[in-house]
């Protein structure tokens, strides 16, 4: 916080189960919150909930249908004062296939256009705000990206298949977001909130097996961790001397500083000697989670790479410790 103003943050989809969580979350670490809603009576009631869970809640709503370009420029421009924290969390998954007055097909305008355009709207607000942050909260039920189809024009509408390649395309612009506004502060970042009950996981079928808290707490977490550092590929293309050196150092800014650090890497083998938990994904689907030796299996690892692996442990380390296997190591392996 700067002295006793409060920072803002804005939440979109903020009456859903997922999203009025978030917005307790924020209201919970001292943050203001502008929670944005497409209608009216539900937004009221939420911002009534948030403010009798939090006391001293400071909340208001906005009405904005997210699937309209023009409704979110025109929330940008009546905006006054800073933005710190934009949480990009509204998702829709109709069964049947609709459009946009502008005949933009709705699930794509609102899960994927709705997100670049609050960016893009409030940009020049991130940036004088800023240190801000982004969350755009995703799914690791993603992929499938077919970009000669993205409104299923062409192909039979199925509302899982659109939800599974808007996920993948959030995913894909937060990474291009992150890396283009990183000069000014401000950080972009999207997550997987989990299952919970909502509106959304039963129009695509499932009953759910969170809590809407529980889905909250990772976007609330990227949102509010003071001391967290992301890194992605910090050991690319660097020989296995210096590789090293810019692990160690990292080490030494987590013990000494009390960082959290967050490594994008394709290098399995040096994250699993420092890293406490590794997240497998391939192709934007969690292939495994948790310590190096539950993650790194010859099974699980086989899977991700198509191919056969040894998997043993590092004798310097005492890590765990991956070989990919040719087919002449293949054959020799079988012999023996």
């Amino acid at each position: 916080m700067m002295g006793n103003k409060k920072k803002v943050a804005l939440v979109t989809g903020a009456n859903g189960a997922i999203g009025q969580a978030i917005c307790i979350g924020m209201a919970r670490h001292g943050f203001e919150v502008v929670m944005v809603c497409r209608h009216p009576g539900r937004a009221r009631h939420a911002a009534e909930q948030v403010a009798r869970t939090v006391s001293g809640a400071s909340v208001r709503t906005e009405i904005v249908d997210l699937s309209r370009r023009t409704e979110i420029e025109a929330l940008a421009e009546r905006w006054q004062g800073p933005l710190h924290v934009l949480v990009n969390n509204a998702a829709i998954a109709p069964r049947q296939r609709t459009e946009t007055p502008e005949g933009i097909e709705m699930e794509f305008a609102t899960n994927v256009l709705g997100y670049v355009w609050m960016m893009r709207a409030f940009e020049t607000i991130l940036r004088t705000s800023a240190p801000a942050r982004v969350v755009n909260v995703a799914s690791t039920w993603a992929g499938d990206l077919d970009l000669d189809d993205l409104q299923f024009k062409r192909r039979p509408y199925d509302n899982d298949t659109a939800y599974r390649q808007s996920k993948q395309a959030n995913r894909m612009l937060t990474v291009a977001f992150a890396r283009r506004w990183s000069p000014a502060e401000i950080t972009v970042n999207c997550c997987h909130p989990g299952d919970s009950h909502s509106t959304l996981s039963h129009d695509l079928g499932y009953g759910g097996s969170e809590t809407p808290e529980e889905s909250a707490d990772t976007p609330v977490w990227l949102a509010t961790e003071p001391k967290l550092l992301l890194l992605d590929e910090p050991t690319a293309f660097l020989d296995i001397q210096h590789q090293v050196g810019i692990m160690d150092l990292i080490f030494r800014l987590n013990a000494e500083q009390g960082l959290t650090i967050l490594i994008a890497s394709h290098d399995i083998n040096l994250m699993a000697q420092y890293c406490r938990r590794i997240l497998l994904i391939r192709e934007g689907r969690l292939e495994g989670e948790g310590t190096p030796e539950a993650v790194i299996r010859k099974e699980t690892i086989g899977r991700v790479f198509a191919t056969e692996v040894l998997v043993d442990e590092n004798p310097l380390t005492h890590t765990p410790r991956i070989t990919l296997l040719g087919e002449r190591e293949r054959n020799g392996l079988r012999l023996q």
